[in-house]
């Protein structure tokens, strides 16, 4: 196990391992290497490649690894065959729905999004029990009920989500033996990155192969550990010597990336977490500039002090491409986005609209997926009335009610000409146009396997980007703009991958991140959240919003793991910095609109070590350094302060209209999430059960003390919010 603190050089240990392997005579095929993204896995290749000039070792994330070999042996795991298409969230999302309206269960009262979500927890835990479908009977029976139509939907049309991956891959060594002895004695030399970041899942899977050598070479920091809500286990590398008795254990504890101020930083508020592995990062990089905190008075105050800083930066030579700005929610960009704008700062935001989630790009690649899997009547149903030939829904409709009589997949129906009589005439003129258009497109598909031309001859058939013209001019280019880099990354995969196929290509779009795709060799600031952030690194960091309620997020209580994971978080920002950094908050903030008092992060306290108040690794403000005062409130008991004395210590109402707990619900702010406490002039006081549907129709269940459960319409509820409770 190597220990390795931020910026340690941990992915050049990884690679000279695997070069000394493979000049010590271990055949690159022995050799397999996983990471987390499929950025880190190719530079971790492309450093290997350039080390030894081979390029046999296997390097690629879990899931690669997984897609391909279920890609080999995907026929021995029925109904499932080598041409599964793999989902993203987005297509996921839309067979909830389909299964929903099939069901007539109201979409507004079990949400989509919400459903999806508590059945990718199930799978990641491997749990299928009662327990791990909800306490409440009715909601469990429905999860249970949705979770099997659910699976039972991807066979049929042969899709794959990212959890099925990584499961099935489970399944397919533990059921067949012959295939695990197989790829044991293949893999005799196993490397795992970041394993502070596997879930029970992965663990299994690591553990299926390492089990007869227990050649397993592990790299991670539980002081990294920041994907608990997406099912990471930290436990994985804290009881790595339980699991491995007499496993060798290696710190690397020097940091070759930033100043020695932000270093001090960094281990200052990371000491204070208990579940981590003991280590004390050191440098002989210079001392640098302290680590600066400021506090405005509200969101556009900040906004407006970070883009100034940003011109003295920039007028000062450094490079766009050397910032960025960091935030705990996506929804603090906006005033940031603003002001640079404003002061005509080039700017990228990461992790915004994904690339492949784009209306026009998931077009383009619903036509690819019919082509390659024609059992994929989610991607049919999206693309078949593309361009608009009259195929309503009722046709659709009617195609999936004969595809359900005749045993039948949807495309089969689609082209078939003799079941032409069971629909209407202006049906059948509808299906023909699609039938012609699909028919050219296999005959193009046949005379050239290049993913470009294939891509080219469906934007020649559909005249897709004609479709495109009836737009404004600024959506039309944007849209043509995004047409042109997919039919790019076609070219790049044709180019890189001579014996590639279209379902090599389909494969690495749905695996790719925005930040795999970013590209930092554009000269603008980059804007992330901190969960983005993980595995980069910029001479200039600013984190903006470090207040309790945004960070930590306070979800509903203040259990201990939850703010060690949040403090973990900020860690992580911090130590992306390489030369300097600044942290910023405010007096107030306008959240679901409304302007509320915010409170300094319990963290910015910490950032000092406690017996050293002027340390000279930070730079407090005068605003900040009264501020923080009710922050380090002590209980009799020498506990830490709750929120409530920091709100009476600052003379700020904790009573206010608005949530400082707020978190997001499905991409938006949702202040109401379950063990949020509410006021009503009628019922008194009650907690948050559950929520429910979007919009004006979106729902909300609370359980009184007095009147139990009572269902309210959010936007006529008169609900008040009044804060968190765990034992309500």
């Amino acid at each position: 196990m190597v220990l390795a603190g931020a910026g340690s050089g941990k992915t050049r240990v990884i690679t000279h391992r695997i070069a000394h392997l493979l000049r010590s005579g271990v055949p690159g095929d022995n050799v397999l290497a996983i990471t987390f993204t499929n950025k880190a896995a190719g530079e971790m290749k492309e450093r290997t490649e350039r080390l030894c000039g081979s390029s046999g070792p296997w390097v690629s994330t879990f899931h690669s690894f997984s897609a391909k070999l279920l890609r080999r042996h995907a026929y021995r795991i029925e109904p499932y065959d080598s041409s599964f298409t793999i989902c993203d969230r987005d297509d996921c999302k839309a067979l909830v729905k389909t299964i929903l309206k099939e069901q007539n269960i109201d979409s507004q009262l079990w949400d989509p999004a919400s459903l999806l979500s508590s059945i990718s927890k199930i799978k990641n835990v491997r749990q299928g029990d009662d327990a791990s479908l909800g306490s409440d009977y009715k909601h469990g029976q429905v999860l249970r009920d949705l979770y099997n139509l659910y699976t039972e939907a991807m066979r049929e049309r042969n899709l794959l989500d990212f959890d099925d991956l990584l499961l099935l891959t489970v399944r397919l060594l533990e059921e067949n033996e012959d295939l695990l002895e197989r790829y044991r004695e293949q893999f005799r030399f196993i490397l795992i990155d970041e394993y502070q970041d596997t879930n029970s899942v992965q663990y299994r899977i690591s553990s299926l192969l390492a089990k007869s050598h227990g050649n397993l070479c592990i790299t991670g920091d539980p002081d990294q550990s920041i994907y608990h809500w997406r099912g990471a286990d930290i436990n994985n590398i804290l009881n790595f010597e339980k699991d491995y008795p007499g496993a060798r254990i290696i710190l690397l504890e020097q940091n070759y990336r930033s100043t020695g101020n932000i270093l001090a930083t960094a281990n200052a508020l990371i000491s204070r977490n208990i579940e981590r592995k003991p280590k004390d990062l050191w440098t002989e990089n210079p001392q640098g500039e302290p680590v600066r905190i400021y506090r405005f008075l509200n969101e556009m105050e900040e906004a407006r002090e970070i883009s100034t800083l940003l011109r003295s930066l920039i007028a000062a030579g450094t490079p766009c491409g050397d910032i960025a700005i960091f935030y705990r929610l996506n929804a603090f960009s906006r005033a940031i986005e603003q002001e640079l704008i404003y002061s005509n700062i080039p700017y990228a935001i990461i992790g915004g609209i994904e690339f492949f989630l784009r209306k026009e790009i998931k077009d383009l690649l619903g036509f690819l997926r019919i082509m390659d899997n024609p059992r994929d009547s989610e991607s049919l149903k999206r693309v078949i009335n593309v361009p608009p030939r009259g195929m309503g829904k009722g046709t659709i409709a009617r195609l999936e009610s004969v595809a359900r009589e005749l045993g039948r997949n949807l495309l089969d129906v689609a082209l078939s000409e003799e079941l032409d009589e069971l629909f209407t005439t202006r049906q059948r003129k509808a299906i023909g146009g699609f039938r012609l258009i699909y028919l050219k497109l296999v005959d193009a598909r046949k005379e050239s396997a290049s993913v470009e031309e294939i891509l080219r001859a469906i934007l020649r058939e559909t005249g897709y980007e004609r479709l495109l013209d009836g737009m404004g001019h600024e959506e039309t280019q944007e849209r043509k703009t995004n047409i042109g880099e997919l039919v790019g990354a076609a070219v790049e995969y044709d180019r890189n991958h001579p014996e590639g196929s279209l379902t090599g290509f389909l494969e690495l779009t749905a695996i790719l991140g925005d930040v795999d795709r970013w590209d930092r060799r554009e000269d603008r600031v980059s804007l992330m959240t901190l969960h983005s952030a993980k595995g980069l690194e910029f001479p200039v960091v600013l984190i903006a919003g470090v207040e309790d309620g945004v960070l930590p997020l306070l979800r509903s209580d203040d259990a201990e793991p939850d703010i060690e994971e949040e403090r973990r978080l900020l860690f992580v920002g911090i130590t992306r910095a390489k030369q300097a950094l600044y942290l910023t908050h405010t007096n107030s903030r306008q959240r679901f609109g409304q302007i509320n008092p915010s409170i300094p992060s319990r963290f910015l306290s910490e950032l000092t070590r406690p017996t050293d108040e002027s340390a000279e690794h930070i730079e407090l403000d005068a605003e900040t350094k009264a501020s923080l005062h009710g922050q380090r409130l002590k209980r009799p008991g020498g506990g830490r302060a709750r929120e409530e004395d920091c709100l009476d210590e600052l003379d700020i109402d904790p009573f206010a209209d608005e949530d400082p707990f707020g978190n997001f619900f499905d991409g938006d702010e949702d202040p109401y999430l379950a063990g949020t406490r509410v006021a009503h002039e009628e019922y008194g006081e009650g907690e948050v059960v559950r929520t429910n549907g979007f919009g004006e129709r979106r729902r909300v269940t609370v359980r009184f003390k007095a009147a139990g459960e009572k269902q309210f319409v959010i936007s006529h509820a008169n609900l008040r919010i009044i804060g968190f409770s765990s034992d309500f």
